[in-house]
């Protein structure tokens, strides 16, 4: 069985999301996420005893793959995202400190196995049933490195990785393992951030709610904008992630050369920080614990989770007073003081909104600059969107908007 997947992959430090088209004729945006740990595991681990329906009802929660690859340094066994997060024996993630991404192979990982189980769901999907032979995935994808990272040379390092022939993924589904057969045809891999106004410019107008209830709450005098008339504006993005953030400058769809930069600044590093500060409340009688088991200990109840809540409140107040002075760097130096408005998106957005939003808006209102403050709805995923629009730019040859 062959099937063709034209996807974006976010490939992050806290989590890697794929968005697809699904369908054949009215297709549908599907995105799929799944934190970016894996657990190295040297045997296999007894089946569970579910039936086949309810092993495909929670196979992407439940990924155990066996993986035999030229892109990665060695041929294994693993736990893939929420499943290594409830087994974290030999648990790995990225150092967000080394960065390093188009050398490592998580994402690679991460990628192929999350590939493998969205193939094998959107077969039983069609067909009811697991399938019989391996299926066959033929993939066109777009994705991105750190700004920090990025060049064409380190770029090319993680197309030709991918491009390095087939790739043999086994899916255990209860007792029965599905093979999966993924190789890619043509990638590309450009710099995280760029990609975000081609998301943007397809987002619907609510994408601009946060920005409409900062200028118009107060003022005598509407500010009507819509997506469209962002099509010539110069922009200072910043895209905070887990281990980098990404300070770009836009004039419309166009990156200008030079003006795009990242630093070791997010979610991640304030993550690490709470970590030791949690760590030393608790009298350093704990083990290791990995940035996503830290995240998930903050949406529990409980003594020890509020305590984690009070440390990561701490860390990110710090954590975000950095990443606005380098923003108002970026303004100075990259734009030359020219940006008309600041954009603010990625996963650390949500997270240090309360402690940034304000203080930005309060210094772009000294230089007459205006902050479109991404919503939650869409601030995760405008990269991976974004993508997956290149993507679609690239191989079906599907115009991208003029500025």
């Amino acid at each position: 069985m062959e099937m063709k997947y034209l996807i974006g992959t976010d490939i992050g430090n806290a989590k890697t999301e794929i968005v697809y088209e699904h369908g054949k004729n009215e297709k549908e945006i599907r995105i799929v996420k799944q934190p970016s740990v894996v657990s190295f595991l040297l045997s296999k681990p007894d089946a569970s005893d579910i039936s086949e329906k309810a092993a495909i009802a929670t196979l992407m929660d439940n990924l155990l793959v066996h993986i035999t690859s030229k892109a990665i340094k060695r041929d294994g066994l693993f736990y893939i995202g929420n499943k290594a997060l409830k087994n974290p024996e030999n648990i790995r993630n990225m150092n967000i400190q080394l960065g390093n991404k188009h050398q490592h192979d998580i994402p690679v990982i991460m990628s192929l196995s999350m590939l493998a189980g969205i193939a094998i769901l959107d077969y039983y999907e069609e067909n009811g049933e697991l399938p019989s032979s391996p299926l066959k995935l033929e993939c066109d994808m777009a994705t991105a490195i750190p700004s920090s990272e990025f060049t064409k040379t380190n770029a090319k390092i993680l197309e030709d990785r991918f491009l390095s022939g087939e790739h043999l993924i086994t899916v255990y589904v209860a007792d029965r393992p599905v093979q999966v057969v993924v190789q890619f045809s043509r990638v590309k891999v450009t710099e995280e951030g760029k990609t975000t106004m081609l998301a943007f410019l397809e987002s619907g107008e609510d994408i601009l709610s946060i920005f409409h209830e900062t200028y118009n709450k107060e003022s005598e005098k509407k500010i009507e904008m819509s997506v469209k008339d962002f099509v010539d504006k110069r922009v200072l993005h910043a895209d905070i992630g887990d281990g980098t953030t990404e300070f770009i400058y836009t004039i419309g769809m166009n990156p200008v050369p030079n003006g795009s930069f990242g630093r070791h600044l997010g979610v991640g590093h304030a993550t690490q920080e709470a970590i030791r500060l949690y760590r030393e409340e608790l009298g350093n009688q704990i083990g290791d614990i990995t940035r996503q088991h830290y995240m998930k200990l903050l949406s529990e109840n409980g003594e020890r989770a509020e305590i984690a809540k009070q440390k990561m409140k701490e860390a990110t107040f710090l954590q975000s007073e950095r990443i606005l002075e380098t923003i108002i760097e970026a303004f100075q130096t990259k734009t030359s003081s020219e940006a008309e408005f600041f954009f603010v998106h990625g996963g650390g957005s949500i997270v240090f909104k309360e402690d940034m939003c304000d203080n930005l808006v309060n210094f772009a209102n000294q230089v007459r600059a205006k902050v479109v403050w991404i919503p939650k709805k869409y601030a995760a995923s405008l990269n991976s969107r974004g993508c997956l629009r290149l993507a679609k730019i690239l191989f079906e040859n599907k115009e991208v908007p003029q500025s």
